[in-house]
């Protein structure tokens, strides 16, 4: 059985069970308080409904922003791990469908460097 981290109806990183259970785990416990209702509305399907996938589809362009810096932050945390080399493509694969995003592009985005624009 495998996973998803949905972006929207046309987008989502689907990956296997091994995969998603680390990312969901690392991105999970990166919430802040401030953050955790973001967390709750993208971990829904899974948390109370048994599912495979988690969900940013219901998240407002600020929430979504919320979203992508926990990631982010979670990846450069994971860099020192040895086992970060099997989950970088993973790492940068959601990051980039993030930012192709339509709420994050209304948002404002981010620069070139990574910079909140």
């Amino acid at each position: 059985m495998a996973g998803s981290i949905v972006i929207s109806k046309n987008a989502r990183v689907s990956v296997s069970t091994g995969q998603f259970g680390y990312l969901i785990d690392r991105i999970g416990g990166r919430f802040d308080s401030s953050g955790m209702h973001v967390k709750a509305k993208v971990y829904l399907p899974m948390d109370e409904g048994g599912m495979t996938f988690v969900s940013t589809e219901s998240l407002n362009p600020s929430e979504l922003v919320i979203f992508l810096k926990t990631v982010m932050q979670d990846k450069k945390a994971s860099q020192d791990e040895e086992s970060f080399a099997m989950y970088e493509d993973l790492w940068n694969q959601l990051i980039e469908k993030l930012r192709q995003d339509a709420r994050f592009i209304d948002f404002g985005g981010l620069d070139k460097l990574g910079h909140w624009c």
